[in-house]
Formats: C-alpha cells, sequence, structure tokens
C-alpha cells in the first residue's frame, strides 16, 4: 500500500478526526481532506500503518463502529490509555498485542 492509500484506508475505517489524532495533527489539504500537502514523515506513516492493521485484526463486518469505538476506548492491556493514544506514542508492538484478544474473543485470529 502506498501511503497515500494507507491514509484513505485508516480514514475510511476509522473516521477523519481519529485518523488526524493518529498523525499527530499533520493534516489536510485546504478541502478538508488529507491530500498532496500530506508530510509522509516516518512516523506519522508507521502509526497510520499500525492502526490500519490493528483496525484490520479487530474489524467486525457485523459492527462498522466497533472498531472506531475499540481505538478510542481506554484498554486495561495498553496501562489505561486508549489503541489509538498508545500509537501516537508509538507503542505499535503493544496496540497490535492488545488487537489479537478481541479478534480471538470473535474467533477471527
Amino acid at each position: 500500500m502506498t501511503d497515500a492509500q494507507v491514509v484513505t484506508a485508516v480514514t475510511d475505517r476509522l473516521g477523519q478526526a481519529m485518523a488526524a489524532f493518529l498523525m499527530d495533527g499533520q493534516l489536510l489539504a485546504s478541502s478538508g481532506r488529507f491530500g498532496s500537502r500530506w508530510d509522509s514523515a516516518e512516523p506519522v506513516v508507521e502509526s497510520l500503518r499500525a492502526a490500519h492493521t490493528a483496525a484490520l485484526m479487530v474489524d467486525a463486518p457485523d459492527d462498522p463502529l466497533f472498531v472506531r469505538s475499540w481505538m478510542a476506548a481506554p484498554n486495561a492491556a495498553l496501562d489505561g490509555v486508549t489503541p489509538a493514544q498508545a500509537i501516537r506514542e508509538r507503542r505499535i508492538n503493544a496496540v497490535l498485542d492488545a488487537a489479537m484478544d478481541p479478534a480471538m474473543e470473535r474467533g477471527a485470529a
């Protein structure tokens, strides 16, 4: 996936506000969409790729808002912070480990 495709995938799956949060406020073209003026700095791309991977792991096809709720809810496996905040803190492996729990409960893993 290209950087632009990752931005689009995360925005579509998690919403624009969560994508902006994950990008640590580095946003947006004047149209209000992530666009060509977005700076594809490596830590931001890494965060978005981690969010995309975690979202795919916890996705619930019968509940499209589940993954958004999971990203925004405090998580005991992450010392009480949200997965989104942990991603911003670059605790990517911890987030991916935490994503395994809901996926396994649904039989996806």
